[in-house]
C-alpha cells in the first residue's frame, strides 16, 4: 500500500458494497456523459464477471478517484487493463499506487507474472507508461486493435474437402492437441517453448467448454481453430472477441485463415454479438490483411507490459 506525507490517498482492495459508491463518485466529473460512462463501466465489470477481490480503489479521504481491476488470472499470469482515473493533478501518483498494489497482490497470490495493456486513445497514455516503467514493468508486445460491426451473416468461400465444425463435435482433448500443434509443441501441457500469449490462450481453452471453438477440418484432418467469447450482459455495445485464431503451419497461405475468421464472426453474430473487437501484433502482416480485408477498422495502438514476479 502506498502512502505519502501529504496524505493524498492510498490504494486498497474494494469492499463488495463499494462498487456503486465508486460509480456514483463520477457524477462529480462534468466533462463526460455520465449515463454513457455508467453503462460502459457496468458492462466492463459484467463482461468479465469481475469479483470484488479483483477490484482495487485509490481511496482519498472517502472519495475514489482511481480504480484498477484484474480481468483474468491463472497460475502463470494476472492481466489488468489500464486503470480508470479521474481528471486530477495526481494522476501519475494514483497510477503508481494502483500498480504497486497490484504487484504486491500478485506476489501474495503466488502467480508468476503481472501483465497490463494500454491503448493510445487513453487520456493518460504517457503518464501511465511512465509509471509502469518506473516500477519495473517491461514492454512486451505492440499490437493494433481492430473493430467491426456485425450486422449480417458473412458468406464463406467454398473449398472442396474443407468443413467448419463446432468444438462440441470434436471434444476438448482433440482441441487441446490441435492448439499445442498450432503453437509448435507436441507436449500434453504448456512448456517453455510456447509463447506467453499461447500460455494465456491455453489457460482460457482449458477452462471453457468445446462449443466456444470453431474448427477447420480439411480432408478429415483438423487444421485450424478459433475460440470465440461473447457474454450477453453488455447493455450497449454487445461486443464479442476471439481469444485466439490459428492454422497449422503447413496449411497457411491458402486462404484458410480468412475462412476461419469469417466463420468466427458468424459464430459471434449467432450468439448475439453486434460488434467485434480484436487485436494482433504489429508484425503479424497476414492477420492484419485478414482484418482489413474483412472491413475491420483500426481503432487503437496497444502496448502490453509484463512484470516478472521474483521468487
Amino acid at each position: 500500500m502506498l502512502l505519502n506525507s501529504k496524505n493524498i490517498g492510498f490504494t486498497r482492495k474494494i469492499k463488495g458494497d463499494e462498487i456503486e459508491s465508486w460509480i456514483e463518485s463520477y457524477k462529480e466529473v462534468s466533462d463526460i456523459d455520465f449515463k454513457e460512462w455508467i453503462e460502459q463501466e457496468q458492462a466492463w465489470i459484467n463482461e468479465f464477471d469481475i469479483p470484488a477481490k479483483n477490484l482495487f480503489l485509490f481511496d482519498q479521504k472517502g472519495k475514489y478517484p482511481g480504480k484498477l481491476c484484474f480481468i483474468n488470472e491463472d497460475k502463470n499470469s494476472i492481466l489488468f487493463a489500464a486503470p480508470a482515473i479521474k481528471s486530477c493533478k495526481e494522476v501519475k501518483f494514483i497510477a503508481s499506487s494502483l500498480f504497486q498494489f497490484a504487484i504486491e497482490e500478485t506476489k501474495n497470490r503466488d502467480v508468476e507474472q503481472l501483465q497490463c495493456f494500454i491503448d493510445d486513445c487513453n487520456n493518460y497514455h504517457d503518464l501511465l507508461i511512465e509509471a509502469l516503467l518506473e516500477l519495473g514493468f517491461k514492454e512486451k508486445i505492440h499490437k493494433f486493435l481492430y473493430s467491426k460491426t456485425l450486422d449480417k451473416h458473412l458468406e464463406i468461400k467454398h473449398i472442396e474437402h474443407l468443413k467448419i465444425v463446432n468444438g462440441n463435435k470434436i471434444g476438448k482433448e482433440e482441441i487441446i492437441k490441435l492448439f499445442l500443434k498450432i503453437n509448435n509443441s507436441s507436449s500434453d501441457s504448456i512448456d517453455k517453448d510456447i509463447s506467453m500469449d499461447g500460455q494465456e490462450n491455453y489457460g482460457y481453452i482449458k477452462d471453457h467448454i468445446p462449443q466456444d471453438c470453431q474448427l477447420l477440418v480439411y480432408k478429415n484432418r483438423l487444421i485450424g481453430m478459433s475460440v470465440v467469447m461473447y457474454k450477453s450482459k453488455q447493455p450497449k455495445d454487445n461486443f464479442g472477441k476471439m481469444e485466439m485464431t490459428g492454422i497449422l503451419n503447413e496449411f497457411r497461405g491458402r486462404g484458410f485463415g480468412d475462412i476461419l475468421f469469417k466463420e468466427s464472426l458468424n459464430a459471434l453474430y449467432r450468439k448475439g454479438a453486434r460488434k467485434y473487437i480484436g487485436s494482433t501484433e504489429i508484425s503479424n502482416k497476414s492477420m492484419i490483411r485478414i482484418f482489413e480485408g474483412n472491413g475491420c477498422e483500426k481503432i487503437a495502438n496497444r502496448i502490453e507490459f509484463v512484470y516478472k514476479i521474483k521468487n
